[in-house]
């Protein structure tokens, strides 16, 4: 969607694990979550991106996935997070956002194309849930995958 700077507004799934992913199970009703916050730390006043994963409580509706969908913009070729996620799309946190681009926001929201997008963020939700609460198979350990007998009288305390 383009802004009146000449930018465009956008979201990403990056923030929703994929199924089949490596984080390990959830426990049931919940999701694998990437938080991405700018950390300020020290005298120096450094700014740090921080990204880590946590339990997402599974979004039950398109209203609930936008909680889990991050705002991107694109400027000069460039993408970048904002830093908020869709949910967090108010006049409050982006007062510089003008009468206009209010107006095509909400047009953007309530467009058919951004409806199916946002159906397809909670299919990947739920499709990711139900891989996380399956349980893992099992791992055969190494003396199980040999006829050799195991030798553990070198092995006293």
């Amino acid at each position: 969607m383009k802004l009146s700077d000449g930018s465009d507004l956008g979201i990403s799934t990056e923030t929703i694990a994929s199924p089949g992913h490596t984080l390990g199970l959830c426990p049931e009703g919940m999701i694998w979550f990437k938080v991405i916050r700018v950390a300020v730390s020290g005298e120096l006043d450094l700014r740090q991106v921080r990204q880590y994963w946590v339990h997402a409580q599974l979004p039950r509706d398109v209203e609930e996935v936008k909680q889990h969908l991050a705002l991107v913009r694109r400027k000069d070729g460039r993408v970048s997070w904002m830093f908020l996620y869709l949910s967090e799309l108010t006049q409050g946190h982006l007062g510089w956002f003008t009468d206009q681009d209010w107006e095509n926001v909400r047009a953007w929201l309530s467009s058919a194309r951004m409806q199916q997008v946002l159906r397809g963020a909670l299919e990947l939700c739920q499709h990711q849930h139900e891989t996380n609460v399956k349980a893992a198979s099992p791992v055969l350990a190494v003396d199980e995958l040999t006829d050799l007998p195991v030798n553990l009288t070198g092995c006293q305390p």
